[in-house]
């Protein structure tokens, strides 16, 4: 288990995006399905953050396929993250067709490259002062995420 604050409050965050995307499907009357999906998915994440779910698969990788070869492993052990930051980028973009929220797009913009940006680190180093900054640069992110789904929240039929 994580047991740095910042992977909490990562996780923390994620799951207030994920209810807010719950929130979207109950509220709205368009995409339900796709709200549900992104909302599990945050929490998929959440849980991931919380629980290191990334790096155990990258070193199951690494041990079990590749046999503990660095050399070997090459992309492959980052190939989640590179998957994760893909699925994540897709569903900013249908979150922004569903919502034509002009703060929504502005701030899933910022999330998106800032997660870029993220990546890029995480996969270029693994100097502990440039993680840490990758985790302060992901809670961006993932904080700005939470507030496209805000931003964006219809208000309730009949009100």
């Amino acid at each position: 288990m994580e047991e740095a604050p910042i992977a909490w409050l990562q996780s923390t965050v994620l799951a207030a995006g994920a209810v807010g995307c719950l929130a979207h499907g109950l509220i709205g009357s368009r995409g339900t399905l796709g709200w549900s999906l992104s909302a599990m998915g945050l929490f998929a994440l959440a849980l991931d953050e919380r629980f290191m779910g990334h790096e155990r698969l990258k070193e199951w990788i690494w041990l079990e396929i590749f046999d503990g070869d660095v050399r070997r492993l090459w992309i492959w052990g980052d190939l989640p993250i590179l998957i994760d930051g893909s699925i994540a980028l897709a569903a900013a973009v249908w979150i922004v067709r569903q919502t034509r929220s002009r703060a929504a797009a502005v701030f899933l913009a910022i999330a998106a490259g800032l997660g870029a940006v993220a990546v890029v680190m995480d996969l270029a180093t693994t100097s502990l002062s440039v993680q840490m900054w990758e985790e302060l640069i992901e809670l961006a992110a993932e904080s700005c995420f939470l507030a496209a789904t805000l931003v964006s929240l219809p208000t309730p039929t009949g009100q």
